[in-house]
């Protein structure tokens, strides 16, 4: 029987014989168990930002790990995902192989870390910063999603970008918009 709840189960066991009848006695038995546990998964840092490389192509890895607190005694597994923010954000030309990546993380038996390598390619393009999330669905075996199920990464462009300046009345000096030097 699978143990749903922690608690005392009484079982009655009847013996048959091999003709299919019962046998003239009974087993009665107490069995107390406890409901397996899950471990909480979560990341380790809810953010993190890194500088593009300014040759375009170029490549680095943003590494993003995973805890797991609670039982370690069994596998659990939960599915990744990045998604793209409003505003400024990146694309799949940002990535590796031009995907958005995703995937499914497990922990096994004992593991109380697994890293998450986002490989990040330098597009060649003057560009404000880009965002993106990484966000935690489904968990399997042993683990929940807790606390901290949401990463936010930010990559600055190496390029200086130009901006303009405007004196407002009364001497203030505000950047009202930043302009992209786009080439190609």
């Amino acid at each position: 029987f699978e143990v749903l709840s922690s608690g005392t189960y009484y079982l009655r066991v009847v013996p048959f014989n091999t003709s299919g009848g019962p046998l003239d006695y009974v087993y009665d038995l107490a069995v107390t168990a406890s409901a397996p546990t899950k471990s909480s998964i979560y990341f380790d840092t809810s953010s993190a930002s890194d500088s593009e490389p300014t040759a375009s192509g170029a490549t680095f890895d943003r590494i993003v790990t995973l805890r797991r607190d609670g039982d370690t005694n069994g596998v659990a597994t939960v599915e990744w995902r990045v998604e793209t923010m409003s505003g400024d954000v990146v694309d799949a030309d940002d990535f590796f192989g031009s995907v958005i990546p995703s995937g499914v993380a497990t922990f096994n038996i004992t593991d109380s870390t697994v890293d998450i390598t986002l490989t990040i390619v330098s597009d060649g393009i003057d560009e404000p910063s880009e965002y993106y999330n990484i966000v935690l669905s489904n968990p399997g075996g042993n683990g929940i999603i807790s606390q901290n199920a949401w990463f936010t990464g930010e990559i600055h462009d190496s390029a200086t970008l130009p901006y303009v300046f405007i004196k407002a009345p009364g001497g203030a000096e505000f950047v009202p918009e930043l302009i992209h030097n786009r080439s190609g």
